[in-house]
């Protein structure tokens, strides 16, 4: 762990205060900051090849060149014999038309950080798809901590 203290210029998700939307379920600003991996709320299955995502719209563009997700786990032999590639950051300036810049993997630790090039952008959403690959079983997922 690296550790460092935040320049005075950086603000926390709590005073960017962003509104947050999901595609189902409950999701609020509180419950996806307060750094507790044990408080969980679901991300509900769809329906097959029906995107699933929480966003968060903020009131201006900001810029962010990290997130941590807790949720995306893979069962251990995934970790071998690889999990589905159906998980990423998606970012638009106008709500409508997102663009991917980074992939969230899973793993079998239960918080997954992802590093990319700093990005500006008003919406974020972490997004996620159930594809036949999935093994056609019905998925639930608790996720959405981003640091």
């Amino acid at each position: 762990v690296v550790a460092y203290p935040l320049a005075a210029s950086e603000k926390t998700m709590i005073e960017l205060d962003p509104v947050v939307t999901s595609s189902g379920g409950r999701f609020d600003l509180s419950l996806l900051t307060d750094g507790d991996i044990n408080k969980t709320s679901s991300l509900p299955y769809q329906s097959l090849d029906k995107d699933m995502w929480i966003q968060y719209a903020f009131n201006e563009s900001v810029t962010f060149k990290a997130c941590t997700v807790s949720g995306a786990n893979h069962m251990p032999t995934e970790d071998f014999y690889g999990g589905p590639q159906n998980r990423s950051l998606q970012v638009s300036d106008d709500g409508i038309r997102f663009r991917t810049i980074a992939m969230i993997g899973g793993s079998v630790v239960p918080l997954n950080t992802v590093s990319f090039a700093p990005v500006t952008a008003r919406f974020w959403r972490w997004w996620r798809r159930v594809q036949r690959t999935d093994g056609m079983r019905r998925r639930r997922c608790a996720c959405g901590k981003w640091r």
